[in-house]
């Protein structure tokens, strides 16, 4: 409700000013660059602050309407939820498929193939194979569209160093040294990109192997997923053994849900393991320091 009202009042707003001559505000740069950070920083983890997320973008997706604002701030949305523990997956799967139809960020839009899929893994936790199926999808998509516009190294490429021109203007060798410096600067920043694309690729590639290995075995349906996503028949062979290698690793019959990093039952469960760990240690370590000071004080 305070979102349609704010929309209203702004709408209305424009039309008095545009009817008395008088500028409306524009809207800046470095303001919607705020709205972004705000949002991608947002957690929202309970009904409440999901809604006033919800309601907040509402008024940002009136205000900043070019399409490429619209795709960052779905982005940004399907972001935020995504980090706040999968605690609403269609939320992530929502704003991440409204993103993908204007995202122009390469290394943005791999990451909301990764987020959707891994939403649609916890949205279906209870029906593995249907889960699966849609997460794969988005994963091969992905894959897909990476592969189809680079030729990516089977390694991330080392990061060049840099180094300073430390020589006065003045000095005969100081331009070619300055030349020297740029070309350095400028093949870093290839690499730094080349390495992005290639941890994205190796990210998309684990999720969809670590779905296959898992039964019931899908090798058809994935061979069907992998013809309709048109991806290279080198990279479904290698696909097809990583899955094979993966699926001779695992104990039979494992299919829980799995994901690179936004799975809420996968990382709520880490954290259990993680306190019962250290509650141990904890108390092993306070059993030996209480031994140590009753014999001490027996000695004494």
């Amino acid at each position: 409700m305070t979102a349609i009202l704010l929309v209203l009042l702004r709408t209305l707003a424009c039309e008095l000013g545009a009817g008395s001559g008088d500028a409306v505000e524009p809207v800046t740069a470095a303001e919607f660059d705020q709205a972004i950070v705000r949002i991608q920083h947002s957690r929202a983890r309970d009904a409440e602050s999901q809604e006033k997320l919800e309601n907040e973008s509402k008024d940002l997706l009136f205000r900043f309407d070019a399409p490429d604002q619209q795709a960052l701030i779905h982005y940004s949305l399907c972001h935020a939820h995504a980090q706040s523990d999968v605690v609403r997956p269609d939320l992530i799967i929502e704003h991440g498929t409204r993103a993908l139809t204007g995202l122009k960020d390469e290394s943005l839009r791999m990451r909301t193939y990764v987020y959707v899929g891994d939403a649609q893994q916890v949205a279906r936790r209870t029906d593995f194979p249907a889960g699966r199926t849609l997460a794969a999808q988005s994963y091969l998509a992905g894959l897909s569209e990476l592969l189809h516009d680079h030729e990516l190294p089977a390694t991330a490429p080392a990061i060049p160093i840099g180094f300073f021109n430390n020589l006065p203007q003045n000095d005969p060798r100081f331009e070619e040294k300055e030349r020297a410096r740029q070309n350095a600067i400028a093949a870093q920043a290839s690499a730094k990109v080349v390495a992005d694309l290639v941890m994205h690729r190796d990210v998309l590639t684990h999720q969809i192997v670590d779905l296959y290995a898992r039964s019931p075995n899908g090798t058809d349906e994935l061979a069907r997923l992998i013809n309709d996503a048109e991806l290279p028949a080198v990279l479904a062979r290698d696909l097809n053994e990583k899955v094979s290698t993966a699926a001779a690793r695992l104990p039979r019959g494992s299919n829980a849900v799995a994901s690179s990093s936004q799975d809420g039952s996968a990382r709520v469960g880490g954290w259990h393991a993680l306190l019962i760990v250290n509650a141990v240690v904890f108390l092993a370590l306070a059993a030996t320091v209480l031994a140590r000071w009753n014999n001490r004080r027996k000695g004494g």
